[in-house]
């Protein structure tokens, strides 16, 4: 009674080149002629160029990017998660700041600013935020344009978002 091979087993006359199947199998430790060395420290360099090239290039913007939307020197712009979006009808941003003053004292200072701009203030509602701290939020509008002032106070500092929507010039 012989012994069964397996399919992995050496063929022809027991050639261990040869797998049992008939085809050749390379030799133990044979390099493989047929695919270049490849140095992963020059991929990994080609890779990092390659997605730096495909990211988008921030603009900053000015702390002040619209002129009749003042902002006090003493207010720290938090431009990380500034944004601006326009279209040829609107143009719609999101301008965010930090200042040491209070909620109350912050709110004075951006409703005095904003009607000496032009500014009409519609609407406002205190609230507590779900961190627990106190705020409130302020509409104003000045022709077709609405700008929303919200002012939070925070542990480090008092948080103020302006949220502007505007009609484009000409639209």
């Amino acid at each position: 009674m012989g012994r069964s091979r397996s399919s992995c087993s050496t063929g022809r006359s027991g050639d261990p080149h040869y797998l049992s199947t008939g085809r050749q199998a390379l030799p133990e430790r044979a390099p493989a002629d047929t695919i270049a060395r490849v140095n992963p420290r020059a991929t990994a360099i080609g890779i990092a160029l390659s997605l730096g090239a495909c990211a988008p290039v921030a603009v900053p913007m000015p702390i002040q990017p619209f002129p009749d939307v003042p902002v006090p020197a003493e207010w720290t712009p938090y431009s990380d998660d500034w944004v601006m979006i326009r279209s040829p009808k609107i143009t719609a941003a999101r301008l965010i700041y930090f200042t040491p003053e209070s909620v109350e004292e912050t709110l004075a200072h951006a409703r005095r600013l904003l009607a000496r701009a032009g500014w009409i203030e519609t609407r406002s509602d205190r609230f507590v935020s779900a961190e627990k701290f106190p705020g409130v939020w302020v509409e104003f509008s000045k022709d077709d344009d609405i700008c929303r002032l919200t002012v939070i106070a925070g542990a480090g500092a008092t948080h103020v978002d302006y949220t502007l929507a505007r009609v484009n010039p000409g639209s």
